[in-house]
């Protein structure tokens, strides 16, 4: 079958006559790519005319990717139950499957209230999956409050998963889940590459802790935001990572007491916090200002080895 027209970065020329032109969706200087068919796509240089047209298909992630994944496989991601077909991508980024069921992707953020980012992580998932075959790894069978079955998919005979591909693109952002922790090692290493070649979303992520009006425009949202400790304060309750001397306008991390324990154990010093840089994650909500509640390790890593 042929594909659509689509875009890629400079420097992917070859990603772009490989992939059938489906191709990476984001940074600046895209190939404008065109394919005529299953043996006969090409591949011209071109620019983009305009974010709808750079929303257009992508497949399977990188050669590197696939590394990652059979990596993350075996360090105990699970390979699921099935197989299910894939109808259709739902409103939020969930999995329609033939059966009726929603599945919602475990272990991801994935709406960032942009239209942009939203076009582009629905055209990846219809490239993706409509139509294919997926084993659905779930710790909850019985689904979530909203009763959308949430799991760990791949395609049926594929070593990376849905979750892999999505971070690798920089089409969605790790979201650290206990239930799923076999897999994560594997999905942060694909992360760490999206954001350091700067992929999608992360071209505007992380937040810096000090623009407390980008902080606050998150509040209700999940965030990755980034800054220096200013103080560590330890109370009854939770502990406190405040992000300035203001906590009615800057950021502050709560610790609850019942999740130091596991934090502590991954060797996250949160008694010597203070002056560190660090990158944390989770949904930003109010409580006399803006606030994020860490229960997992994986919320919470400090950025670099400096000396303070």
């Amino acid at each position: 079958m042929g594909f659509p027209a689509g875009f890629c970065y400079k420097g992917r020329e070859e990603f772009c006559r490989r992939r059938h032109c489906s191709l990476m969706i984001l940074p600046a200087s895209p190939i404008a790519c065109e394919s005529r068919n299953s043996t006969g796509n090409r591949c011209r240089m071109g620019q983009s005319r305009g974010v709808a047209l750079q929303a257009l298909a992508v497949v399977a992630a990188l050669g590197a990717g696939i590394v990652s994944a059979r990596a993350e496989a075996a360090r105990g991601c699970p390979q699921g139950d099935g197989p299910s077909v894939v109808a259709a991508v739902g409103m939020h980024g969930e999995l329609v499957l033939e059966d009726g069921r929603l599945l919602k992707l475990a272990g991801l953020a994935l709406d960032f209230g942009d239209d942009d980012h939203a076009a582009a992580r629905d055209t990846a998932l219809r490239e993706l999956a409509v139509g294919r075959r997926i084993l659905v790894a779930s710790a909850a069978p019985e689904g979530d409050r909203y009763g959308r079955l949430v799991g760990v998919a791949r395609i049926e005979g594929e070593a990376q998963t849905l979750q892999h591909a999505l971070i690798e693109l920089g089409l969605a952002v790790l979201r650290p889940d206990a239930a799923h922790a076999g897999c994560l090692e594997g999905l942060a290493a694909a992360e760490r590459s999206a954001r350091e070649a700067r992929l999608g979303l992360w071209a505007s992520l992380p937040v810096k802790a000090s623009d407390v009006a980008a902080v606050r425009a998150l509040e209700g949202r999940y965030g990755v935001i980034e800054g220096r400790v200013a103080s560590v304060g330890d109370r009854r309750a939770a502990l406190y990572l405040n992000f300035g001397r203001v906590w009615r306008q800057d950021l502050t991390v709560t610790v609850p007491q019942r999740f130091r324990s596991a934090l502590n154990g991954a060797k996250i010093p949160l008694d010597d916090m203070s002056g560190r840089l660090v990158r944390v994650r989770g949904v930003v909500f109010e409580e006399g200002g803006p606030a994020i509640e860490v229960r997992e390790p994986g919320q919470i890593e400090l950025v670099g080895n400096e000396d303070r």
